[in-house]
């Protein structure tokens, strides 16, 4: 009578288990494919953060690239012996406002994070001195732990992000503890391109 109690509950509920202790063994593997189940919305979830991330730093990138095409075309104007003071000064107030234009989007957002800051997300990676114009990285550095990574499978982890410092560098300035920061890549060089220039 019990059995047949059962069936028709099964039946009534469209459900073969509504406890653990109905069946042991079909309770488990509901669990586990719960479970299952989870993290694999939890793994589809990661992919799509990480491949939108990865778009907008992507996007950027190509921003930055033409803002320094434009700037690459600025400097062979300013190589022509014909052009006076008055024109490679107008010529370096381009440059400073590309160079301005770098900066806002290398302090670039996603999802209120800073893409190319490592892993310290919530900084600007990148601030400019108002009295020096002296660029510099307040992320994590490239010879920290920068790197994000997020699980996207069983035992698969990928990293997603960038570290600005190696991407775009910084200008020479003076540390905290006074010493001189050496200045390296693309800031460093639209700093020695505008020294030329003034």
């Amino acid at each position: 009578l019990s059995t047949l109690t059962d069936l028709t509950g099964q039946v009534s509920s469209g459900v073969k288990v509504d406890s653990i202790s109905d069946d042991v063994a079909a309770g488990i593997n509901i669990m586990s494919a719960t479970d299952s189940l989870s993290k694999v919305d939890t793994y589809q979830s990661n992919v799509d953060y990480g491949l939108s991330e990865v778009d907008t730093t992507e996007s950027t990138l190509t921003e930055v690239s033409d803002a320094i095409q434009s700037m690459i075309e600025l400097v062979t104007q300013a190589s022509n012996a014909t052009y006076t003071a008055d024109d490679l000064k107008a010529i370096n107030e381009e440059i400073e406002s590309y160079k301005d234009t770098i900066l806002s989007l290398v302090n670039t957002e996603y999802a209120d994070k800073y893409i190319f800051s490592g892993t310290s997300t919530s900084t600007a990676a990148y601030s400019k001195d108002k009295d020096t114009g002296a660029v510099t990285y307040n992320g994590t550095s490239s010879a920290g732990e920068y790197e994000r990574k997020m699980q996207i499978s069983d035992g698969v982890t990928v990293t997603f992000n960038v570290c600005g410092e190696d991407v775009f560098g910084y200008s020479t300035h003076t540390a905290s503890d006074g010493t001189i920061v050496a200045g390296k890549g693309l800031f460093n060089t639209i700093d020695q391109i505008t020294s030329l220039l003034n």
